[in-house]
């Protein structure tokens, strides 16, 4: 049996009410609602699932590290949260630039990279290659 985009999952922390409403946090909300044409990309039932969780600063937080690092691994419940930091000259973009997309896409990217190192550390499996393959299509179609 396979599972679909439930595998890859997307969250974001904003840090001001000023940031929630920025093409950062828009282009964000894009990747949370998946086109139905992606749902249907098969990722094998055994591998582990992703939420890449972006922190976006703003006027009350900031993120304390600079780019990606690992958030809790839930070994019974085989998923695991990768963290980003999205840069600060990223979000005072007032038009959708590419930027923003190609940070998001390459981020997510690295998230992966990151996972798979660690659940082959735990002896988890993760289906690296389908993951990438689905983000490669989100972002043709995105």
């Amino acid at each position: 049996m396979k599972e679909t985009q439930s595998k890859l999952s997307f969250g974001a922390i904003y840090g001001g009410p000023e940031v929630s409403y920025s093409k950062i946090a828009k282009a964000i909300d894009r990747l949370m609602v998946v086109p139905d044409e992606l749902a249907s990309y098969p990722i094998p039932s055994e591998s582990a699932r992703l939420n890449v969780v972006f922190h976006v600063p703003g006027s009350l937080l900031k993120p304390e590290f600079v780019g990606a690092r690992t958030g809790s691994l839930s070994r019974k419940e085989n998923i695991m949260m990768v963290q980003i930091a999205v840069p600060e000259n990223l979000i005072t973009f007032v038009l959708p630039s590419p930027k923003l997309k190609q940070f998001l896409f390459e981020s997510t990217r690295e998230a992966v990279r990151i996972a798979k190192l660690k659940f082959t550390k735990f002896k988890m499996p993760f289906a690296e290659v389908e993951f990438l393959g689905l983000i490669d299509l989100m972002e043709k179609k995105l």
